[in-house]
């Protein structure tokens, strides 16, 4: 009888350890999603108050890469970018993981004169593991 008693209680405690850490991996996982999307948005704004259109077209993709090419290859929008963008600044409002491969991104641009607007970002995990940002759109 002692031994059965001393097998389930090393049971019990074998799943509350196990299931726990797992628990805690998930956990650790999910915040690792949010904190690398939020590191891309933070990256993206960088790339724009710089003017790069090279590190811009690196941080996105999808249909939201192709629309943006020929816009991103005119010799004028790296002056335009870092004229508009110069005395802005960003901050994450909120970050939501959607699940294992895509994050949202809801971010606000203040300007010194106290224009301001609020951007949503969708992003997708790559097979590499990295993010990638495939829509850009205006919170009204």
């Amino acid at each position: 009888m002692k031994r059965i008693v001393s097998r389930s209680i090393w049971i019990v405690v074998y799943y509350v350890l196990f299931s726990h850490s797992a628990v805690a991996e998930e956990n650790m996982s999910t915040a690792t999603s949010a904190s690398s999307a939020t590191d891309v948005i933070h990256q993206y704004f960088a790339v724009l108050e710089q003017g790069d259109t090279a590190g811009i077209q690196n941080l996105l993709g999808g249909a939201l890469l192709k629309n943006r090419k020929r816009l991103l290859s005119n010799p004028t929008y790296p002056a335009t970018l870092q004229q508009l963008y110069h005395d802005a600044s960003f901050s994450i409002i909120e970050t939501k993981i959607v699940d294992a491969k895509r994050v949202t991104v809801d971010a606000k641009v203040l300007w010194n004169d106290n224009r301001q607007m609020r951007l949503h970002f969708q992003l997708k995990k790559t097979t590499e593991g990295n993010y990638l940002i495939h829509a850009e759109d205006e919170i009204l």
